[in-house]
């Protein structure tokens, strides 16, 4: 926690003459206690104690040590600031409509709002989260991994890449980069970094961002922009730029009782008032009619499984429904991709822009030996009736440390703590080999 004390005197000063009737309010929110906050996985249910806007947020009354729970480990829930997590129900209301929605989360990283798009698109469509940079983009793989929904791709590339895909997207989110003041309360180092001119110096970079979303936009399309500060060079007017450029629309926010200053473009949570951190938030809708150079894809140039290949693959998954998937082999494992994703690979293939992952990996053969694949053991989509053994707390701790959690078994068998699945064993005899994922290994024990 923060006091206003720590924060930077001109940012005070902006802040009374920004928000004169609530000045006194905003100070009390950067002074009160932090909160943490979760977000249930929509295939693993829903919270009794929900947050406002999105049945599976949840705010906690302690901090626990999630990196000692299974089920965290195990992408059971997520955890994520309670602000940002409101985005919920604007998703759902952009894609209400549409039985296979193309999403996109243009700035992805670490995951958060991706993982809130796949719980409103609830494993309908495909969604596209992209980041730049390459460390935060494997972090964005491994959060949605673990979420387990198989119907999204990753990618890292710049946003101009995207642009140069054409209309496609029937709703984008755009966090953007920003001068982050609404976690001044929670983040030391958004102090320390803030200076006078850093809003305006990321309006510049939002800017082109936000122009290349709009030419990803089929007409009609959604773009959700959103940002966590409260200055306005980076909130209101960049909305209005959109709007005089683009004819972008601004959708009203219905009375959710949230909480929030409603202001002329967009809403704004302040930190603290509703328990969680600054974000600014704001709906548009581009207008009908603008094409904007929309490329047909076909299949062209994915190297997909041939049917016998197929085949052969699903004989060593008889469990596994690939209904309305095709197979394709990459470097490291055959993945299960949706049909309707592949238009999107056939156009990021002829643009060259990287895939770090997409679908869901099954499993590889070596040695003419079949290895399953993590992701297919922690898959949320479906529940395929594949071997498990449960494991007790300690056991569980030792299986993520990547040890031999000394259970009987034969075989290829899941490990499970109180449902939830952790990933594969491989029982031979009087041991388990550990194929847990060595990068995710759990490095310090119970003490």
């Amino acid at each position: 926690m923060t006091t206003t004390s720590k924060l930077p005197e001109a940012f005070l000063k902006r802040i009374e003459k920004q928000f004169p009737a609530h000045f006194e309010a905003i100070l009390k929110g950067f002074n009160s206690n932090l909160t943490t906050a979760i977000q249930h996985n929509f295939y693993t249910g829903k919270t009794s104690r929900v947050l406002p806007g999105n049945p599976f947020g949840e705010v906690l009354e302690e901090r626990p040590n999630f990196a000692h729970d299974p089920h965290w480990h195990a992408g059971t829930y997520y955890v994520q600031e309670a602000s940002s997590q409101h985005l919920y129900a604007l998703v759902k209301q952009a894609i209400a409509h549409l039985d296979e929605p193309l999403v996109a989360d243009f700035c992805a990283a670490p995951g958060g709002k991706s993982l809130t798009a796949l719980n409103a698109m609830e494993g309908r469509g495909v969604l596209w989260s992209n980041e730049i940079i390459s460390s935060r983009a494997n972090v964005l793989r491994e959060n949605i991994s673990k979420w387990g929904h198989g119907n999204s791709i990753v990618s890292s590339c710049s946003t101009e890449d995207l642009a140069e895909m054409g209309a496609q997207f029937d709703l984008i989110l755009v966090d953007a980069p920003c001068s982050g003041e609404g976690m001044f309360r929670r983040d030391q180092i958004a102090i320390d970094e803030w200076k006078p001119e850093l809003p305006l110096l990321c309006a510049e970079r939002q800017e082109s961002i936000l122009d290349n979303a709009v030419a990803c936009l089929r007409p009609g399309a959604y773009l959700l922009y959103s940002t966590c500060t409260m200055a306005q060079e980076e909130n209101q007017d960049q909305v209005r730029r959109l709007v005089h450029r683009y004819g972008m629309n601004v959708i009203s926010l219905e009375d959710q009782n949230w909480g929030v200053f409603q202001l002329s473009e967009g809403a704004l949570f302040t930190p603290g008032a509703q328990r969680g951190e600054g974000l600014f938030f704001c709906l548009m809708q581009k207008p009908e009619g603008n094409e904007m150079g929309l490329h047909v894809a076909q299949k062209k140039g994915i190297a997909l499984m041939s049917k016998k290949a197929k085949l052969e693959v699903q004989a060593h998954l008889p469990q596994v429904n690939l209904e309305g998937h095709e197979l394709f082999e990459s470097s490291a494992h055959v993945r299960a991709i949706p049909e309707h994703m592949l238009p999107l690979l056939s156009i990021a293939k002829q643009l060259r822009i990287p895939i770090l992952q997409a679908g869901f990996a099954l499993g590889v053969e070596k040695s003419g030996k079949w290895i399953p694949a993590h992701e297919l053991a922690i898959l949320k989509a479906q529940k395929a009736d594949l071997p498990e053994v449960a494991l007790d707390y300690e056991q569980a701790i030792t299986y993520l440390m990547l040890n031999d959690p000394k259970v009987e078994g034969k075989g290829w068998t899941i490990a499970t703590f109180e449902g939830s699945r952790l990933g594969w064993l491989k029982c031979i005899g009087n041991r388990n080999n550990n194929y847990y994922p060595k990068q995710w290994k759990l490095r310090k024990g119970i003490e």
